[in-house]
Order: C-alpha cells, then structure tokens, then sequence
C-alpha cells in the first residue's frame, strides 16, 4: 500500500495531465493545469502528509522491536553466565565484565595480591 500511494504521488503530473484533457466526462469546471497543482494539493499533499506518518510510525515500531530483541539477548546471556558460573566453569565470564570488575578497563593497571 506504501508503494502503491508513492506511485499515486509520483505519477501526479500525468495523472493530472490526462484529467485536464478528460475533464468534461466527469467534472463541471476545468479544475487541472498544465503545472498539476490541482493534483498536488487535493490529493499528493495529503498522501504524502500520510505516508510521513506511516513512516514514522514504522520506524518507532522498528526500535522497540531492536529493545525487546536486545533485552532477551541480555537476558539469554546473563541465564548462560549464570549457568556456567553455577557449573564452576569461570573462564566463560565475559572478559570485559570481568576487566571491569578487576578495573583494568578503565586504563589503570592494579597489581593483584
């Protein structure tokens, strides 16, 4: 349907060209120009006032589809880290969790005892 309306304000001129020649079957006045501004206000500015709409709205749902797909990521890895752990399997800690908790991650080197 996005396509579809796109093309309808893609192919304005034209259509506005074709119903300035045929306005008399369906029309009591020659409302289309040569330049579609008929067109262009009565039916692609609103088209194209919508398909920003359905744009942005795609685009919000796009992004809390990513946070809801990143949060169980998280949390897969957190149940796998925890599993390991419980499994005394230490080395399968991620390495920059485990660089931050010894504080080499932020640039200081701490000698341990």
């Amino acid at each position: 349907m996005f396509c579809v309306l796109g093309a309808a304000v893609y192919f304005g001129e034209r259509v506005n060209a074709l119903a300035g020649q045929h306005w008399q079957a369906f029309a009591g006045q020659d409302y289309f120009d040569s330049h579609g501004i008929f067109y262009s206000v009565l039916v692609s500015l609103p088209t194209v006032i919508n398909l920003f709409a359905v744009l942005i709205f795609y685009l919000m749902e796009v992004t809390s589809l990513m946070v809801v797909v990143k949060r169980k990521e998280l949390l897969r890895k957190a149940k796998a880290r925890a599993k390991a752990e419980a499994a005394g399997v230490s080395q399968q800690v991620d390495r920059g969790v485990t660089a931050q908790l010894t504080g080499a991650g932020d640039g200081s080197i701490k000698k341990q005892q």
